[in-house]
């Protein structure tokens, strides 16, 4: 009976979010981007993107952290890191009048470093939550190596970022499933990744929910 509440209470949860993101699709377009035409210019998106992500790095100054947090820390750290040198490399391109090429150097590394990055702070989550020597988090990890090699593989033959960003979520979702973590942002990532409510401005709308979920991260760790 308990399962079955809270399956439909999922299922509620779900079909508001998924309306919250048809008003966001509406809100945008009818009085935001026509307020503000200039963010969905690229440079002005790829400035934002450079610096949104050490905001994850903020319940750190004032959190009493443990060892399980400094997991969680270098994880958020290199994704800021991470995320500044790639959307500093595209900002520059915009710029410049560069074509970005994914299938090149440095592009291409400084790519997979920002997915890489990404892998990385999910799994270290995950270590900081539980045991090493709990059946989930090797798996985790070994997921987390697969789902990173494909797109290493997918990217030499193609350049649709979106594919790539899917081999992320997935163990991703897998990670906060063992952790009990509150999927409710994810949920909300999930269906801002895929219906695009926000236009070419999406990635920053991405960006604030991973900081939000990074925050809850941070605060779920003992």
């Amino acid at each position: 009976m308990e399962e079955t509440i809270f399956n439909v209470f999922d299922a509620f949860n779900i079909f508001n979010i998924y309306k919250f993101t048809q008003l966001c699709e509406y809100v945008y377009e009818n009085h935001i981007i026509k307020t503000y035409p200039h963010i969905e210019h690229p440079v002005f998106i790829e400035s934002i993107l450079s610096w949104t992500m050490f905001a994850g790095l903020i319940p750190y100054t004032f959190i009493i952290a443990s060892r399980n947090h400094m997991y969680d820390f270098i994880g958020a750290a290199v994704v800021a890191i991470a995320s500044y040198r790639y959307h500093s490399r595209k900002r520059d391109a915009f710029i410049n009048g560069e074509i970005i090429d994914l299938a090149t150097e440095p592009t291409k590394s400084i790519f997979l470093t920002d997915q890489l990055s990404l892998h990385l702070k999910s799994w270290l989550f995950l270590l900081a939550i539980m045991p090493f020597n709990s059946m989930s988090v090797p798996f985790s990890l070994w997921l987390h190596s697969a789902c990173f090699s494909a797109s290493v593989l997918y990217l030499e033959q193609n350049e649709i970022t979106e594919i790539i960003d899917a081999f992320v979520i997935v163990p991703g979702i897998y990670d906060l499933y063992q952790t009990k973590v509150n999927a409710t942002i994810l949920i909300t990532l999930t269906f801002i990744f895929i219906l695009k409510p926000f236009r070419k401005a999406n990635h920053i709308a991405i960006h604030i929910l991973c900081v939000a979920l990074f925050w809850i991260m941070a605060f779920a760790i003992i």
